[in-house]
Formats: structure tokens, sequence, C-alpha cells
């Protein structure tokens, strides 16, 4: 499961961070969180979307302050490391973090890990089974905590359901 936080909505924003979770019908196997430089040339920035974080809580706005950023070249080298080209990649909407990956990769000359035939949405299962709740998501707007969230309430349908999706 791959989440993005961004400055913006098209596939060339500006991202903010990626939190990504390796999981199975089991549980969680592995966390990935990079908080990223924001400079990031030929990526763009949308007000609205800058005016959408300024009304955010103060934990989800933490990430413009942490002192652990990484260049986004190389927070997608080490995510990459997290897949092959057999993983199925899991994100909350077909729409968003996937194509902005891709775009991500295409722009430093990097070949994305996982095959397109893997790519799977979340938000698609999820209103499939508005029933399956999860509480406790630390952080909305935290992509570590996000992907999490997302990841164990997949979990949760997959136990209920008998299907597995991974």
């Amino acid at each position: 499961m791959v989440d993005l936080e961004t400055l913006g909505l098209a596939a060339d924003s500006v991202i903010v961070s990626v939190g990504a979770v390796v999981f199975t019908k089991d549980g969680i196997e592995a966390e990935g969180y990079w908080p990223l430089y924001l400079g990031q040339p030929d990526r763009h920035v949308d007000l609205d979307t800058v005016k959408w974080w300024m009304s955010q809580n103060d934990a989800a706005r933490a990430v413009f302050a942490d002192k652990n950023v990484v260049a986004l070249k190389h927070a997608l080298e080490e995510l990459a490391r997290q897949f092959d080209k057999d993983t199925l990649v899991w994100s909350n909407g077909a729409n968003f973090d996937e194509p902005m990956l891709m775009h991500a990769y295409k722009q430093h000359g990097l070949r994305a890990p996982w095959a397109y035939k893997n790519v799977r949405c979340f938000r698609t299962i999820r209103a499939q089974h508005p029933d399956v709740k999860i509480d406790g998501q630390d952080t909305k707007h935290n992509a570590l905590d996000d992907a999490r969230w997302q990841a164990q309430t997949l979990i949760a349908i997959m136990q209920k359901t008998g299907v597995e999706f991974v």
C-alpha cells in the first residue's frame, strides 16, 4: 500500500511525503516513510492545495517541519527496493498515488519496479465493504499513517470475506 501527500492533484505535483506498507492477509510486514525535500524541479504547486494544507491540524502539517527530508529520487529508489514486478501495488484511488509515482519515476529516469497490470485500487474495494471500519488511524494526511490504515482496512476486508487480494 502506498500513499502520497502532495502539493497538488496533477501527476507532476510536488510530493511532500511517501508512505508504504508491505502486507499480507495476515498483517503488516514492513513499513517505509520518506518526508521529502520540497525543492523538486519541474514539479508544480497548486495554491488551492496549499490553502487546504493550511486548514489541516498541526499533526498533519508536521511533515513541513520534518528535518529528516530526502530527495524525491532517493525516496523512489528506496521504495523500489520494496517491490518486484509481481508485487501488487495498492493505493487509495487509481487516479492519484500510483500515476503520480509513475510520473516521478519517469521524470528521474527510473523504471517503476512494479508491472502496470499489478496496480490495485483500495478505494474501490473499500466502497464495496462500507461496513468494515478500522479505528485508530494516528494522523490523517500523514503518508505512513494513511498507508497503514488503508492496509489494515484491506486486511480486515480480506479476513471478513475470505477473499485474498494480495
